[in-house]
Order: structure tokens, then C-alpha cells, then sequence
């Protein structure tokens, strides 16, 4: 969930005068795939395996705090959503394991939560 996000807030810098150098404005959210809970073990271990054990996002890109929060969120739901994304002509992996292209991303793991503050 977004509460299982750690966050970092600093100056952004760069263009964009004193508000950009003394408002924290970059966002940089932590992940913690290992310890998260509300996942089965093997959803747990594919996305440890193609993400690594912490999934970490930066996000600059706008002088607002909130906006660079939310696009955190949602950059993180995309690579949870894209590592859980399998070959459906990947036969290595047995008959039938393409019905991860089917499996939607666990509440636990999903981003959607407004950010607070």
C-alpha cells in the first residue's frame, strides 16, 4: 500500500530560483519488496528477482511536492505492474504461467492511495 512507501523529501535544484533551492520538492520513494506485506511468496519472489529487494523512485520533475509524490506512486505501480508482466511465449516457465499477464497487482503492493501532506 502508499503506507508501505518510505519517503525522502530535498531540494530539487536546478532551474527555478529560491523556491526550488529551499523547498523540498524532490521526492524519492523506497519500496521495501522484501518486507512488504499483503503478497504471496511467489508474486514476492518474481518481483525481488526483477526489481531487487528495494524498489526505489526519484522524481524531480515539478517545483510541487505533492505532484512529484504522486508521480512516484504511479512510477512505482508501473514497474511493480511491468515485472509481473510475463513472455506468453516464454516456455521455460511451464504451461499456463502466462496467467501472470492476468493477475492484477495485490492491494498490498498497489499505489493508488492519494499521498498525505
Amino acid at each position: 500500500s502508499a503506507g508501505d512507501v518510505a519517503w525522502r523529501f530535498s531540494p530539487s535544484g536546478g532551474p527555478g530560483g529560491q523556491h526550488a533551492n529551499r523547498a523540498n520538492t524532490r521526492a524519492e520513494a523506497s519500496l521495501d519488496l522484501s518486507a512488504v506485506g499483503g503478497i504471496d511468496d511467489e508474486v514476492r519472489e518474481q518481483l525481488v528477482s526483477r526489481l531487487g529487494p528495494v524498489l526505489r523512485v526519484v522524481v524531480d520533475r515539478s517545483r510541487s511536492q505533492a505532484r512529484n509524490r504522486r508521480r512516484a506512486l504511479d512510477e512505482i505501480e508501473e514497474r511493480l505492474r511491468a515485472a509481473l508482466q510475463v513472455d506468453p511465449d516464454d516456455n521455460r516457465l511451464g504451461p499456463g504461467y502466462a496467467l501472470w499477464n492476468a493477475v492484477s497487482l495485490p492491494s498490498a503492493v498497489a499505489v493508488n492511495a492519494k499521498p498525505t501532506g
